[in-house]
This record gives C-alpha cells, structure tokens and sequence, in this order.
C-alpha cells in the first residue's frame, strides 16, 4: 500500500500539491473528480495543518525536545519517545524554512537544545538536529551570531571529527558549512577556536564508500579559500597541496572534481604553492593530462575538465612545449 504524502505545511506547499494533482490528472476538471473519503479526510488534516500557529506549533515542538531530553538523561530513550522527536524534528524541520519562522523558533530558544540533541547516541536524532540547525542558520547571520555565542560550531566539529556514524559526519559538515560559508566571524573561529583545517583534512582524507564526507569537505575548503583569502595560505602551510594531489593519484571517482576544485582554489594567485606543484615526487602534470586524457569528450566530466586544463595552464604552462621537445 502506497504512504499518504506528508500533508503541505502551508500554502505555497497546498499550491504545488494541487499544481501536481492537476498534471495526473485524466483532463477532468479537479472539482468534478469524486474523491473517496480516505482523501477526504487526507485533504481535511492538510488543511487543518495550514490554519495551525506556527509559532504555536513550534513552541509544542520545543516542548516536546525538552521532555525528550530530560527522559533520555533519567532513564535512556524508549524508541517510541525516540520516534517522536525525530518526527517534531521534521516538523519543525518544515515551519523554519521561513526566515521569520527560524528567528521565531531562536525566540523561543529553541538554539540552546542542539548541543543535548548532537549529544546523543542516537543516529537518526543526531542526523535530523543537524539538518534543522542548517535550514535555520542558512542565509541567516542572526541565527548565525546566535550559533556561534552557543558554541555550536565547536559541536558541529566534535561530531564531524569523531562520530562513528559517516551519515551524521556528513550531515554535521553540511550544518558547519551553512553556518560559516560567507561568514566572516564563524571562518575566523573555525580557524582559531576549533582547528578547523585540521579536521576538513581529516574528512578529506577519510576513506568512504560514497566519498560524500569527501565531498563537502573539498567543497568547503574551496569556497573558505574563494572568501578568505589567507585560508589558503594556512592550507599550503599544513600541507594541502600533496594531499589532495595524493588523493587524485587514486582511482578516478566522483570526488576528484571537488579535489580538482579545492587544489585550483588553493594555487590561484599562491607563488608558493604554484611552486610547490612542480615537485617531482608529485608527478602532477603527468596527472593532469592523464586525466585529460581519461576524460575527453565526456560531457558529464565538463567541470573536471575545467579544473585540470586551469591547473596545467597555471602550474605548468610550459607542459606542452616541453612535452614537444622531448619528443
């Protein structure tokens, strides 16, 4: 038996579902389709949900983590109280898309719950906190400001950086980007208060079926480098550059685009690390057109065909030439 769709949390949700429903339909005008009274009642809850306070709704939510939390420090978490919060997670997950709706949710303090909730043992509660705390603070510098006063981002990196679980380090970095891409104040803690490039290689240089821990890491390296140009001095020093070079010596997968990215990132307008890419042990330009090579005439490798014609064009741009003469 097919499972209802979740019932649209507000108008522009009822407005896409009835735009849906139209193009299913068999060309009969909606209001003269029968509809059988399991919609029916469907369709009454929906609109039972769009008339909900959402302010309300959020403060019950809040409620409802608070009495989690405490049962989870008492006696350990029943599944059913675990099942619950995962669903108010979605919930509030939902109303807080909205700006307003966030900064509402930060006024009722519901900030000061995501450290307990990243605390605990449970996956599924750890992956949802985090997905709530990225729709919160993206594009939002005051639930940003608010982020870092709590310490979150020192939370965020304790799960990336330790957690046994892949899915919450990856959800943990999606939550760390929202809160520090294009935020100044959150870069510069990332890098004094929590050693920030130490764990992004950490990530990087972790081993994972998907590579998507992988992934966000090189995304976030290369967007921190783009914003903050003294990032990518820090990365040479550490010695980024024959890290990821390592890492594009291995077999070819989805990750060495961001790789690519993040290595394009650090060498833009860095002498020092231009030149560090001509050391021979690295044997990147011989990479680099490997790659070339391997990828030609793939439309779907159009970005990571960028990325390696950049890199030759800016560390080697005598690679051609030389090549010539020594035939």
């Amino acid at each position: 038996m097919t499972e209802p769709p979740r019932p649209p949390r507000n108008m522009q949700d009822l407005l896409r579902l009835a735009v849906e429903n139209h193009e299913a339909s068999t060309g009969t005008p909606p209001d003269l389709q029968p509809m059988d009274p399991g919609r029916q009642e469907w369709l009454n809850e929906a609109l039972s949900n769009l008339q909900a306070d959402p302010v309300l709704e959020m403060k019950k939510g809040i409620e409802i983590i608070g009495r989690a939390i405490e049962a989870a420090n008492a006696t350990g978490m029943s599944p059913e109280v675990e099942d619950g919060l995962a669903t108010t997670l979605d919930t509030l997950t939902d109303y807080v898309g909205s700006i307003d709706y966030a900064n509402d949710f930060n006024k009722l303090n519901g900030m000061a719950f995501f450290a307990p909730l990243l605390g605990m043992d449970s996956v599924q509660i750890k992956t949802k906190a985090c997905e709530l705390f990225a729709e919160i603070v993206q594009n939002n510098p005051t639930a940003q400001a608010l982020a870092l006063e709590n310490g979150l981002h020192g939370v965020l990196t304790l799960r990336l950086d330790t957690d046994s679980n892949t899915t919450v380090r990856v959800k943990a970095l999606y939550a760390l980007s929202c809160l520090i891409r294009d935020n100044a104040s959150g870069q510069e803690k990332f890098n004094s208060e929590v050693d920030g490039p130490s764990i992004l290689l950490r990530a990087i240089q972790t081993e994972t079926q998907d590579h998507k821990l992988r992934i966000k890491a090189a995304f976030l390296l290369t967007s921190l480098c783009q914003s903050q140009p003294s990032f990518k001095d820090t990365l040479f020093k550490m010695g980024f550059v024959e890290q990821l070079v390592a890492l594009l010596h291995t077999e070819h997968n989805d990750s060495h685009e961001f790789l690519l990215s993040a290595l394009y990132a650090i060498v833009c307008d860095s002498p020092d690390a231009i030149k560090e890419t001509h050391r021979p042990e690295l044997r990147l330009a011989e990479l680099l057109r490997s790659k070339l090579n391997l990828l030609k005439e793939l439309p779907e490798f159009s970005e990571e065909r960028f990325f390696t014609t950049n890199l030759l064009q800016i560390c080697f741009p005598n690679s051609d030439r030389d090549q010539e003469e020594e035939r």
